[in-house]
């Protein structure tokens, strides 16, 4: 009722959409997804590929000979999520490295003290990880947080990685090794995209 109140033109979106809901948004408006998408066979979307960023950064941490690595990922009802898990199991398997679940933690949502409590759980098991990677920079912060919190040093002790390049990744202490996200272009394509669907109806979904 907002948006037709609005007159809006077109719709671009950013974050997780229920699907009924997102088809019944891209019937009333011309619709971009922007970095979280479904629905990728009839609606727009502009993203980044998250398997392979994930691969990059999981070889980089391999490369350092580190073996038990730790996921910190979020609701999996995400498709980013889902991806950079995807990702984080297929560095493991084409490194050798067999997969141990328990080391495999998904949180109901991207809260930071909430990660703090569940990782340093996992940082006092016999399992404890040499290695995280994390699917979002807060998580990551919150592993060096937890890791100061046991007596464990970044990065002599513990390994750390990250993911989307938020401002704060280079504030915390030490900074955040992170996968940086190309936010402005994705945003630029997205619009230009969307543009071209209001000027031109009958460009494709």
């Amino acid at each position: 009722n907002m948006l037709h109140k609005s007159n809006v033109a077109g719709l671009i979106t950013t974050n997780f959409i229920a699907e009924p809901l997102l088809r019944k948004l891209s019937k009333a408006f011309p619709i971009v997804q922007c970095c979280e998408y479904d629905l990728e066979d009839e609606l727009s979307c502009v993203s980044i590929d998250n398997i392979a960023a994930t691969k990059r950064v999981m070889r980089y941490i391999i490369s350092l000979k580190k073996k038990t690595i730790a996921i910190i990922n979020g609701p999996i009802r995400y498709r980013y999520a889902r991806e950079r898990l995807k990702g984080y199991y297929e560095s493991l398997v084409e490194a050798g490295i067999p997969v141990d679940n328990e080391l495999v933690m998904h949180l109901p949502e991207v809260n930071y003290d909430m990660a703090i409590s569940a990782i340093t759980q996992l940082l006092l098991t016999e399992k404890r990880p040499e290695a995280f990677f994390c699917v979002s920079d807060a998580y990551a912060a919150a592993v060096i947080k937890a890791c100061a919190r046991v007596g464990l040093s970044v990065p002599n002790d513990v390994i750390v990685a990250g993911f989307d390049n938020i401002e704060y990744s280079s504030i915390v202490t030490p900074a955040i090794t992170t996968v940086s996200q190309p936010r402005y272009q994705l945003g630029v394509t997205s619009c230009e995209l969307l543009i071209e669907k209001i000027n031109n109806t009958d460009a494709p979904s």
